[in-house]
């Protein structure tokens, strides 16, 4: 019965989530106008999406803008962006590929999906497990017969003597 309240909880969280997308390393602005900072967001989302995306987003497809956390000196508070959307907020996905080649000010930037907590920690796990998986193919833990590789602790060698084969160390 828990189980399934916090299926269902999690299921909601995740349907909330679905139009957001979250915007890491944009610069924060240093007005001193909660309203002069808004404004500078909003220009710097839209033109993102416009200009370095190259998407057909309008600023009326975007809801709403927020910075995630508490405002501390030096540092670069996660922004999240909702649309209205869900077509939208896919089109902006879709586009990804087109920040390496945007101004400089985008380069740095980094978008992903609205997760929750669960989601990020299941992801968290499956990107260390491809890195450990990585990690172990890079140092030659994955042998595989017939390759020539000739590293790692797996490699034996094949000696021929008297027209039989004897696996040696």
């Amino acid at each position: 019965m828990k189980e399934a309240r916090e299926q269902a909880e999690e299921e909601v969280k995740k349907e909330k989530r679905k139009n957001n997308i979250i915007v890491y390393r944009m610069p924060e602005s240093t007005a001193d106008s909660v309203e002069t900072r808004r404004k500078e967001d909003h220009d710097f989302v839209i033109n993102l999406l416009v200009n370095a995306l190259e998407t057909e987003c309008e600023p009326n497809d975007v809801s709403k803008i927020a910075h995630l956390g508490k405002r501390e000196e030096g540092t670069q508070r996660p922004v999240l962006v909702e649309f209205k959307s869900r077509t939208t907020k896919n089109m902006v996905m879709e586009s990804m590929s087109k920040l390496k080649s945007a101004e400089a000010k985008y380069k740095q930037l980094s978008i992903t999906h609205d997760m929750t907590q669960k989601e990020r920690t299941q992801c968290k796990l499956l990107v260390q497990e491809a890195k450990d998986k990585e990690q172990q193919e890079g140092q030659g833990g994955m042998d595989l017969p017939g390759t020539g590789s000739s590293h790692g602790p797996a490699h034996h060698q094949i000696e021929k003597k008297d027209n039989k084969h004897r696996t040696t160390n």
